[in-house]
């Protein structure tokens, strides 16, 4: 496999059987962060602040591959006080990465994350994604900025 996989366990989203009946959807999302240790994933404990628990991301192929899939930047919100600061980190940091994987700024892309909104731009070689998301929880919410190649343009050496 050429591809590098990649595996994240979010315990507080995931349902598993732990005995024939299964466990109960209605439970506190912390009642499952130990799924992932069961399933022997390096487990961090339930975040209010998220209301998930996850393990770390782990390379799950013995040899990972060498192409290019995407290039994200991801930035979570906790603190709805810190909302336009943290935003504002995000934009000088996708900035600079737009300007040296594509050539130039993406139009419209400092508004998409200062408004929290998707948006997504291609050009010959490039697509370019803001992706927001609001947290199920309310109690915050993440943007992700991405850089995928086009197809037929990754770089697989």
């Amino acid at each position: 496999m050429n591809k590098r996989t990649l595996l994240t366990a979010w315990c507080a989203v995931v349902a598993s059987a732990s005995s024939a009946q299964g466990m109960s959807p209605a439970r506190h999302p912390r009642d499952y962060c130990f799924l992932g240790a069961e399933a022997k994933l390096p487990s961090r404990p339930f975040n209010k602040s998220t209301g998930a628990c996850a393990s770390n991301m782990i390379d799950i192929c013995k040899t990972p591959g060498r192409g290019l899939w995407r290039v994200s930047l991801i930035l979570n919100v906790n603190n709805a006080a810190e909302t336009k600061e943290a935003r504002a980190a995000l934009l000088t940091s996708a900035a600079i990465i737009s300007k040296k994987i594509v050539g130039a700024d993406q139009a419209g892309l400092a508004a998409a994350i200062r408004k929290g909104k998707n948006a997504a731009w291609t050009t010959s070689r490039w697509r370019t994604e803001g992706m927001y998301d609001e947290w199920s929880t309310g109690l915050g919410h993440d943007i992700a900025v991405r850089f995928t190649p086009i197809d037929g343009q990754k770089n697989t050496q």
